[in-house]
């Protein structure tokens, strides 16, 4: 599941949640982004969606699933961060794009 260096066409910036404010921790990260799965439902009077999608980025330390990345008005909560092969190369993050509906 290596990552070719062509593959990361997309741009993140990675932010975490400091005294209640979303604070940007790195900019211009190349990533891979790449939806999974979709899905819609009524809640509360309203459409809900929900996209889970993948973001492949090279080995940055520290990053944590409480954190999120913003991609031009896209919003992706993280719901996990792992490194696939321990070698500190590459980080495979599956996250949940966020949608104002």
């Amino acid at each position: 599941m290596a990552i070719n260096a062509g593959q990361l066409r997309d741009e993140i910036t990675i932010q975490e949640l400091v005294s209640g404010a979303w604070r940007n921790l790195h900019a211009d990260v190349p990533a891979y982004i790449r939806p999974l799965t979709g899905r819609e439902r009524w809640q509360a009077d309203m459409v809900s969606s929900e996209v889970d999608t993948r973001i492949q980025i090279r080995y940055l330390p520290g990053l944590k699933a409480s954190m999120r990345a913003l991609s031009g008005d896209q919003v992706f909560l993280f719901k996990s961060v792992i490194d696939p092969t321990r070698l500190r190369h590459e980080l495979v993050i599956d996250a949940q794009e966020v949608f104002n509906t």
